[in-house]
């Protein structure tokens, strides 16, 4: 429509004849759109053209949140103007409103002047016009119905300054419809059948959109082998579905695109738990198609009743799968064994107690985290424990918060030392060992009498699996601080085995084995022969189940120990795992019958105020009088204040294996002290041949004196230092001829404690003893005494050098001890 403004002024020019009227007006107008990214459209206002009229139009119907819907480019103005009158500028206004409820104001959008033409009228017929918008129509709109509503103007210089282009005085409007954006939603329903024979129920849930098909496919993204499946309610059902198969919707919101709603799995599984009757895993009540065996992988999802693995039960399955909320225990003395993968959900708990193994065959990746609770010997505050995490992930200070940060260590082998570690920092390293103080909010120590309190250490992470190399070095002695990686025993024999070569030949397994006193014994030794235990005072002795057959003995989870190397790694494997359970650390089953061809004795000294020290000699069919690699083991001779060893090839051996049992074998024993006094070796226990009657000899050769040590303990007195040779272990007496005897210094000890000098002969009678000083002064004297002992405590004594001239009933000896 084009709209004529007359303006009633008359011009008058005094060199031309004729006369126009002021005018101006929009005789075309255009609205352009860019619609889903197609060419621009015109659409026609004021006009009469080929093009769309804008007036009544239906725009379209576009998604929400489409940012290339509906995208206003601008438009175009023809105007003519007559008798002078001026154009300025022009604009197009629209507003964008729910249809039915008009509101907002306009945005004005300016157009631009690009060609003018001489119409005859005294003005110009021209052309406004720009395309260079683009403004989002759709922009933050919900879905819902809207108009939008468009005017033109321009400024002129005639007749009220403006003009309109017209509509019958009315603005031009436009519909358009936005349909919500496609959401794909949720599928709920059956997720699990016992068995091929079967029906179920779906149920497409949360979607917007009409359903345009259901889809089905054996691959589980879908990626591949889909079927498509003509249904388009939000139901979809389900008959005798023979494998695991996955489910999808295919969802579309009018103009939006399609998209798929979330996957749903439908699994054949008869090994899922159901908890129908109780916790127990061994009713098939409790299982959807019976309990599981080896081959069978297990589901366990968020059901009321969470599975317990008891006591005693040994479950073997093929693989294991906690879903989301689902629950596992395994009690103290359950055991469980996977073939394969153990799967934990974010939001599911498998806990793992005291006491208890998880065991895996094939060396598979493990996800999700479980929870291996582990016992601590008795302990008091102070006192120190070997560590290793069974898990991976868990931090070394969120392991035992309360322990002070300055109380965490690792071992430096270059050193031989202990070595402080920042505990919040670091993680323990899987197969490495750390030693960490108690918490200092642990019960302390008060005296003998009152008992340790077990720590529990709780280690939450992906549970280790597969092989496991832990670096070592071999810089001064070679002892390296390692521990059991697995949240399961691991054989002692299968350990050395498999780092043959690697281990010293006659390096034992060191356990931590004390209270924080440093004049305490502080490791206990095993080896494949044997295990020497720790009965100092504060100690563990850790002993009492270690009989039998020593194929069989472990070490447990969370333990950390030491072991003497010459390689560069040491190696742990799944073939060490075992189903031993105990309940404390490094203590075994004794439900095996011992090795036929294996005999073996224990022996024991003991001091004053709890000194202790254990050793071990076997027999078996598997090793030599030479050192035995795994059997044979190092003593360490200055833990503590005492030490009961054998040597062979110059290593002294806490545990010695010897070839196969012999009534005439004699075996050296050697000992050492750092304090002067009375000790006691005594027979702990032994086995073998021991059992059936075979006597245990110990010889003095000093004293000369043999004593059956299952008749009687044999308590003696020594100076300090390392004795090689007085003591044998014998297993037959022979003649003793007392008129070759020939007294020698080494007969009668002499020592010193607490200001008490104390002379003791053994088995020869003390008849005079005489003391002088360094400048030959008599100072003590003592006639008739006419006993083994004396004890001089009536005479003054100062740092100095003493001669002591004494007289047996078999001859003089002089003897010197420095104060």
């Amino acid at each position: 429509m084009r709209i004529k403004l007359f303006l009633f002024f008359v011009f008058i020019s005094a060199f031309c004849s004729q006369i126009f009227a002021q005018s101006a007006g929009l005789y075309e107008t255009y609205i352009v759109f860019g619609v889903n990214g197609n060419a621009d459209l015109y659409y026609d206002l004021n006009a009469d053209t080929g093009n769309y009229d804008f007036d009544g139009q239906f725009l379209g119907t576009f998604c929400q949140g489409n940012t290339n819907g509906l995208i206003f480019k601008g438009g175009e103005h023809k105007i003519y103007k007559c008798g002078g009158c001026d154009l300025t500028s022009t604009r197009i206004y629209y507003r964008v409103y729910p249809t039915g409820s008009p509101s907002g104001s306009y945005v004005s959008n300016t157009l631009n002047y690009s060609s003018g033409y001489d119409n005859g009228c005294g003005g110009q017929n021209q052309t406004w016009e720009s395309v260079a918008y683009s403004t989002d129509v759709l922009n933050g709109l919900d879905a819902g119905n809207y108009t939008m509503e468009v005017y033109s103007d321009a400024t002129v210089t005639c007749e009220g300054g403006t003009v309109y282009a017209g509509n019958n005085g009315s603005n031009y409007k436009a519909t358009f419809t936005i349909t919500p954006t496609t959401v794909g939603g949720s599928i709920s329903g059956d997720n699990e059948f016992c068995s091929t024979v079967n029906s179920g129920l779906l149920n497409l849930l949360e979607h917007t959109g009409n359903v345009i098909r259901w889809e089905s496919s054996s691959v589980s993204d879908f990626s591949s082998l889909v079927t498509e499946i003509e249904n388009t309610t939000t139901s979809l059902s389900l008959s005798n579905v023979a494998t695991t198969t996955y489910y999808r919707v295919v969802v579309q919101s009018n103009e939006c695109s399609e998209e798929y709603s979330s996957i749903h799995t439908v699994t054949i599984n008869p090994n899922s738990w159901t908890g129908a009757v109780d916790d127990d895993w061994n009713n098939e009540l409790n299982w959807c198609g019976g309990v599981p065996v080896i081959t069978d992988a297990v589901t366990i999802d968020g059901q009321s009743i969470t599975p317990i693995i008891a006591s005693g039960d040994a479950v073997e399955v093929e693989s294991l799968t906690l879903l989301s909320g689902g629950n596992l225990v395994i009690n103290s003395g359950g055991n469980l064994t996977v073939t394969n993968a153990v799967s934990v959900a974010s939001d599911a708990v498998f806990m793992i107690e005291d006491n208890a193994n998880l065991i895996q065959i094939n060396d598979v990746v493990n996800s999700g985290d479980v929870i291996v609770e582990k016992n601590s010997s008795p302990l008091y505050r102070l006192d120190y424990t070997l560590w290793s995490s069974p898990v991976v992930g868990q931090n070394l200070q969120e392991f035992s918060p309360s322990t002070l940060s300055n109380r965490f260590y690792d071992y430096d082998e270059a050193a031989d030392l202990y070595s402080a570690i920042v505990p919040s920092e670091n993680n323990f390293i899987p197969g490495a060992g750390y030693l960490i103080r108690t918490p200092n909010n642990h019960p302390a120590y008060v005296n003998e009498e009152s008992p340790g309190t077990i720590w529990t250490g709780t280690f939450t992470g992906t549970p280790n699996n597969g092989d496991i190399t832990v670096a070592t070095t071999n810089s001064l002695n070679g002892y390296n601080l390692v521990g059991n990686p697995y949240p399961s025993a691991i054989n002692i024999h299968d350990f050395y085995d498999a780092n043959t070569g690697v281990i010293n030949g006659a390096s034992a397994l060191y356990f931590w084995r004390k209270r924080n006193d440093p004049n305490a014994t502080t490791y206990a030794l095993v080896t494949k022969s044997a295990y020497t235990m720790n009965a100092a005072s504060g100690g563990d002795t850790g002993s009492s189940t270690f009989i039998g057959d020593s194929s069989n003995w472990v070490i447990n989870p969370g333990q950390g120990f030491f072991v003497q190397v010459t390689g560069n790694s040491i190696e742990f494997n799944n073939d060490m795992r075992v189903g031993v359970n105990n309940g404390q650390f490094f203590r075994t089953t004794q439900d095996q019958q011992e090795e036929s061809l294996t005999s073996r004795l224990w022996l024991n000294i003991t001091g004053d105020e709890g000194v202790f020290k254990q050793m071990a000699i076997t027999y078996s069919n598997q090793t030599t009088l030479g050192l035995d690699y795994g059997w044979d083991g190092k003593a360490f001779i200055h833990d503590g204040v005492v030490a009961l060893y054998s040597v062979v090839e110059d290593v002294p051996l806490g545990i010695q294996a010897r070839p196969q049992f012999e009534v005439n074998d004699v075996v050296p024993i050697a000992y050492g002290t750092s304090i002067s006094g009375s000790y006691t070796i005594s027979l702990d226990h032994f086995d073998g041949v021991f059992l059936q009657g075979q006597d245990i000899y110990l010889k003095d050769n000093v004293a000369n004196q043999t004593i059956n040590l299952k008749e009687a303990d044999y308590t003696f007195t020594t100076e300090t230092g390392q004795f090689t040779n007085r003591f044998e272990i014998i297993y037959t007496i022979q003649a003793l001829d007392g008129n070759n005897f020939t007294i020698t210094p080494n007969d009668v000890v002499v020592y010193q404690k607490e200001g008490v000098v104390t002379i003791d002969a053994g088995n020869l009678e003390l008849k005079d003893v005489t003391i002088y000083d360094a400048r030959g002064s008599l100072i003590y004297t003592k006639k008739d005494i006419q006993d083994s002992t004396i004890v001089i405590s009536n005479i003054q004594l100062q740092q100095q050098l003493l001669i002591i001239n004494i007289i047996t009933d078999k001859g003089k000896i002089f003897k010197k001890i420095i104060l």
